[in-house]
């Protein structure tokens, strides 16, 4: 039955999505997930918040114009367009922070979300 599979599988990744998280959240470093095209945040760790002195409600939906200094933001925006042109993982330097943004793609390998670990 096509709905039972498609149940399944649905299943499958929510639990599959809840492990990576649950693995992102316990990292010592902190990490953020973007949303793609809207550059909004959607997820931050506890190390996150504790680094920024923020709480997760404060960061959930924002963009990076909304939460950081103007001379980090301003760095941070053509960063996230080189990821998205290269897929490939890179290093950003703004004169508050050093990160490393990586872009998380689909099956079809569209960009779906960005990564980052700040250092």
């Amino acid at each position: 039955n096509k709905h039972k599979w498609i149940t399944s599988k649905n299943a499958e990744y929510q639990s599959a999505a809840q492990s990576a998280y649950a693995i992102l959240e316990s990292m010592p470093e902190p990490i953020a997930i973007l949303s793609l095209p809207s550059r909004k945040f959607e997820f931050v760790n506890t190390a996150f918040v504790r680094k920024f002195s923020l709480t997760k409600e404060q960061v959930k939906g924002k963009t990076d114009d909304e939460l950081f200094a103007k001379e980090d933001a301003e760095v941070f925006s053509p960063k996230t367009f080189e990821s998205i042109d290269t897929l490939k993982t890179i290093k950003i330097s703004t004169p508050n922070h050093y990160v490393k943004q990586s872009v998380l793609t689909n099956a079809r390998n569209k960009p779906t979300n960005l990564i980052r670990l700040f250092l």
